[in-house]
């Protein structure tokens, strides 16, 4: 029994190594071409090793040898970042009174509503995401935290400002979300709600569908 639990684990050490030199081969060819031939030579020690074990047993081990290779994507950039999400909004979202409901998580635009440029400095956390129902968008949402309530009104402020020295906006301050928030009117939008609301640390920027405005409304009572 023990020598069949050492040949399994040895077994196991070989394949997963023969996994790893051909993974590393494409990687190896252009960072380090000076030992290319010496991973060669290793890869047919490795597979020559092989020559003394059952041949059903060889081809379950190439077979998870596959697997494991299947599963390694060779687009994926390793110094990517994963997509920043928030706990908040993936919680309130359910509350959102839409059929088929889906929150996005995506890549923030460098402006407000590709509109406005704001001061990043003052941003402790910047998530930006899509709310899609039946898989067709029909909004989006971007969430900004800052360090202190004094540096989410400024921040609040800034964007009015902004907004309101284009031409062909139109700023309707309710007040009625949150400790502030104010409407943007574009004379030439038709279809589309902008709104802006802060509480404390937070601050919401949504643009969405006017078609779902009595459900947005509901829900900005609940966001902030």
């Amino acid at each position: 029994m023990q020598k069949l639990t050492i040949i399994a684990v040895l077994l196991s050490a070989i394949v997963l190594s023969i996994a790893a030199e051909l993974v590393s081969q494409d990687y190896i060819q252009k960072v380090h071409p000076e030992i290319e031939d010496q991973v060669q030579a290793n890869i047919l020690k490795l597979g020559s090793f092989t020559d003394y074990l059952e041949p059903k047993s060889v081809i379950d081990q190439a077979q998870t040898t596959q697997d494991i290779l299947d599963e390694i994507d060779p687009s994926q950039d390793i110094n990517s970042s994963p997509l920043v999400t928030s706990v908040r909004l993936e919680t309130l979202i359910t509350a959102l009174d839409i059929s088929r409901l889906q929150l996005k998580p995506a890549e923030a635009p460098e402006k407000l509503f590709d509109s406005f440029q704001i001061s990043e400095e003052l941003m402790t956390l910047n998530v930006y995401a899509l709310i899609a129902s039946d898989s067709q968008t029909i909004a989006s949402i971007q969430e900004i935290t800052t360090d202190d309530e004094k540096k989410s009104k400024q921040i609040f402020e800034e964007i009015k400002a902004i907004a309101g020295s284009v031409p062909s906006f139109d700023i309707n301050q309710t007040n009625e979300f949150g400790d502030q928030s104010f409407y943007i009117n574009p004379t030439q939008e038709v279809d589309n709600a902008f709104l802006v609301n802060q509480k404390g640390t937070l601050i919401y920027a949504v643009a969405y569908e006017k078609q779902y405005h009595d459900e947005f409304k509901e829900w900005f009572k609940l966001l902030l």
